[in-house]
């Protein structure tokens, strides 16, 4: 059965293959099995530097944990957390991003934290802190807000939804691997929709 004994796809040497991998995880530390060659671009810049120059510092603070490099990583629990730790590394580092997640919160796309205030409430703090982060950047930073353009997140959780139920019928016969053919299409289409976004750059000016 399955795909060693060449009779197709089997759930179960699938999840097997997963709990092998989460074994090596453990033994081998949390990014093996990712491809080591790709590089952050700080670390790309500080090996091409030239050797006079001190290497770029970079930060990151977030809600969740992410590959820095060699740069350094702050996971926070609330957007209040990642303004007083940009206040704590700004003087330092070259380079960070920050995200700020209460409004997704808020417009419930995302459940990385609870806020108990409603919507208006949410753009004012935003507002606020993104005016706390440009007031407290040295002169001629570079200052970038990406964002999402306002396309709703629950059409594709519904989807991801659809999935797992499908998932689990798996080799219950012919129309429900087309049912999953279908639904990957249209997941594809919504993931396109919401990487969709607007950006503003601007350069703070010297007090000169």
């Amino acid at each position: 059965m399955g795909e060693l004994s060449g009779e197709g796809h089997s759930s179960v040497e699938d999840a097997r293959a997963c709990l092998d991998l989460v074994k090596l995880k453990i033994q081998e530390g949390r990014l093996f099995g990712v491809d080591s060659s790709r590089q952050g671009v700080i670390d790309h810049i500080n090996e091409e530097k030239p050797v006079e120059k001190p290497e770029l510092k970079h930060v990151a603070i977030d809600y969740q944990s992410v590959d820095t490099g060699s740069g350094t990583m702050i996971q926070v629990d609330n957007d209040n957390e990642v303004v007083d730790n940009f206040t704590r590394e700004v003087d330092d580092a070259d380079f960070l991003v920050l995200g700020l997640k209460e409004l997704e919160a808020s417009l419930g796309w995302s459940s990385c934290c609870r806020v108990k205030h409603d919507l208006e409430d949410s753009y004012t703090n935003l507002n606020n802190r993104l005016n706390t982060i440009y007031s407290l950047l040295p002169a001629n930073s570079v200052f970038m807000v990406l964002g999402s353009h306002g396309q709703d997140s629950s059409p594709l959780n519904n989807l991801f939804q659809q999935r797992r139920v499908l998932m689990g019928k798996q080799g219950m016969g012919e129309n429900v691997n087309k049912d999953l053919d279908v639904l990957r299409d249209s997941i594809k289409q919504e993931v396109h929709k919401l990487r969709e976004a607007v950006g503003f750059v601007t350069i703070k000016p010297s007090d000169t």
